[in-house]
């Protein structure tokens, strides 16, 4: 089994498992956008936890999964903007089966650039860094309540 199978395989199997133990709550998106490959991902808030989605619209996900909180942090880019520097950039980041996924978006004040994407890791190595095709949904307040 490769890598990206076993990937794959540990989020069903936790999706499956998370599904039968918790009712779904009414989430609230933290992070989406769409890839170039026309694939949407999104993180959201759904209470006590974060749940995870990656996959084509009005289809099944390719990867779904929910992650305690505790598993999960954020950064505010409001903190990085001072007078010298002319980017912001803000994080979702979840801990999910000894991966992390981060949800970025980032805003150059000098030529009013936005940029976003997802950055799939384990460890220092990076599995997957997919740029955003379309508008970057962040909303860091979400994440808070």
């Amino acid at each position: 089994m490769n890598m990206v199978t076993q990937l794959l395989y540990s989020a069903v199997m936790a999706t499956t498992l998370s599904a039968t133990a918790h009712a779904d709550a009414p989430a609230r998106t933290i992070f989406s956008c769409q890839t170039a490959s026309g694939k949407v991902v999104n993180i959201s808030n759904a209470g006590a936890t974060l749940r995870y989605t990656y996959g084509r619209p009005n289809a099944a996900a390719d990867l779904n999964f929910l992650v305690p909180r505790a598993d999960t942090s954020i950064h505010d880019g409001g903190d990085d903007v001072g007078s010298g520097s002319w980017t912001m950039t803000s994080e979702v980041t979840l801990h999910f089966n000894g991966v992390t996924y981060t949800g970025w978006w980032s805003f150059n004040r000098s030529n009013q650039e936005e940029a976003g994407g997802i950055r799939v890791a384990r460890g220092a190595k990076i599995l997957a860094e997919t740029p955003c095709k379309s508008d970057v949904t962040m909303n860091l307040g979400a994440y808070r309540h």
